[in-house]
């Protein structure tokens, strides 16, 4: 079952996507590293960064992509750390698609994918990452509620809110829907992969088809049995916002290595650089992210500081994030066997 679901695509495929991903995202990478540090005390600035604030920085990172795999292990009810462990290479695998994809929407077919492969069922997988779909659409909208009190002239605002919030809620509902008819559901999916596999031709759909509402009634039960443990999710909500806060934390860390000072300011810069970067279809906020550290605390911290700022963050904490995802996911196309 895990083989047949796990890998639709080809192994020569999927490792196609991962080039093209690596190249474009070191392309955008690389452009805007260039004229950032082209800016005239910028290389200096970042050259004197104390090694004590990199590594912190890196620290952080690193429980960023820890407490994102504690997400689903708390959600599947087994925060042990061998089941942090898997869910964090199951995330890390799929953040890698999500970060070269528009607004990351190839995040969560690819965690479903990464899951399974991680031998996961594939019923539990799914709801595994519907459940943290909520999760994520939970904290979203807190964030973008913030912004939209505190920062109200933010272009792009509402986008924002429909792709991370309403979309995901709306996946949810559809969750509902189906937990509650799992059997009319089911059927209603068969005719759908049915007709869909006669308009293409393709067989596969056929044959999914007729195990769609197998697999329909078991992930209801499963999605159900999440639902009557409301402490998980409220637990998974906590360290999500830790993972998130985590990331956040290296700027003014990278700041205050520099002697830079943001007074009260800093929440509300903080908030706007995360509205900003989440709202860009830019692959990982490639880009976008830098600029609005620029743009936010340019004007309080100096823009040699804010650039210097920038730049570090992004190697400390998300490059290595998207490093390890490569490598994750190529391990995951090519070997038949991960646990």
């Amino acid at each position: 079952m895990r083989q047949r679901y796990g890998t639709k695509l080809s192994a020569s495929r999927q490792q196609r996507v991962a080039r093209i991903g690596v190249v474009t995202v070191a392309a955008l990478a690389a452009t805007v590293t260039i004229v950032l540090a082209g800016r005239d005390g910028v290389v200096d600035a970042l050259l004197a960064t104390p090694w004590w604030a990199a590594a912190g920085a890196v620290m952080l990172g690193a429980i960023s992509m820890v407490a994102e795999g504690a997400v689903l292990a708390i959600i599947a009810g087994d925060p042990r750390p061998r089941m942090v462990l898997r869910m964090t290479r199951a995330y890390v695998a799929g953040n890698f698609v999500g970060a070269v994809t528009p607004y990351a929407i190839g995040g969560a077919p690819t965690w479903l994918w990464a899951l399974t492969r991680e031998k996961v069922p594939v019923e539990k997988a799914a709801a595994l990452v519907v459940a943290r779909s909520a999760v994520a659409a939970m904290f979203f909208t807190g964030m973008t509620l913030t912004a939209a009190l505190v920062l109200p002239g933010i272009p792009g605002l509402p986008q924002a809110a429909a792709f991370i919030v309403v979309l995901p809620c709306m996946a949810v509902l559809l969750m509902i829907v189906i937990t509650r008819s799992p059997t009319r559901s089911g059927v209603s999916v068969a005719r759908l992969l049915s007709w869909l596999g006669e308009q293409s031709g393709l067989e596969w759909l056929g044959k999914a088809a007729d195990a769609a509402p197998a697999y329909i009634g078991r992930f209801a039960q499963t999605f159900a049995e999440l639902g009557r443990r409301p402490g998980s999710m409220i637990g998974a909500l906590i360290v999500f916002a830790v993972s998130r806060f985590s990331q956040l934390a290296a700027i003014p860390l990278l700041f205050a290595s520099a002697g830079a000072t943001t007074s009260g300011t800093l929440l509300t810069g903080l908030v706007a650089v995360w509205v900003i970067s989440s709202i860009t279809p830019a692959p990982s906020g490639e880009g976008v992210a830098q600029a609005a550290i620029v743009t936010v605390f340019g004007p309080l911290v100096g823009s040699q500081s804010a650039a210097a700022a920038a730049l570090g963050w992004r190697a400390c904490v998300y490059y290595p994030m998207f490093l390890a995802g490569t490598v994750l996911f190529a391990r995951l196309v090519r070997s038949p066997d991960v646990g």
